[in-house]
């Protein structure tokens, strides 16, 4: 459980102990589980703050003058981050899939990456009426 940027772990009873992780920054808007990973919506960092450049793994450069949310995947058992991806919501619905691939979507669209995906790239664009008609075409055969 998350609680600002304070973590603990829920037990049988249904108590909470604190596990003593601390994330550096606890602006973070929205967040959940997917699979055996948790996620995050937050300001994307400017290396200026308190918590510097985290979750990225260090400066990055990247377009300031389109408006995104930073969507950070984290190990489900250590909470680290493993990726950081540039979304256009602060509350997607994200799911994933047996292989691993994360599909978010967010104001009409969706998008598909994997938890080792580059930080900072966008993620794929899902073409889901394509997935449709391939479906349907599967159905007829």
């Amino acid at each position: 459980m998350v609680q600002g940027p304070d973590i603990g772990v829920v037990q049988a009873d249904l108590s909470l102990r604190p596990d003593g992780t601390i994330w550096p920054t606890g602006r973070h808007f929205f967040g959940g589980q997917v699979g055996d990973y948790a996620w995050t919506i937050a300001h994307p960092p400017d290396g200026t703050g308190p918590a510097g450049w985290w979750p990225l793994p260090g400066p990055v450069t990247y377009d300031r003058t389109e408006q995104f949310w930073l969507l950070t995947i984290y190990s489900g058992r250590t909470f680290l981050p493993l990726t950081s991806v540039p979304v256009r919501t602060t509350r997607p619905s994200i799911t994933i899939d047996s292989r691993g691939r994360i599909a978010v979507t967010a104001r009409g669209g969706s998008k598909t990456f994997q938890a080792d995906w580059p930080v900072m790239q966008w993620p794929t664009e899902l073409d889901v009426a394509g997935l449709l008609d391939r479906a349907a075409d599967d159905r007829a055969d």
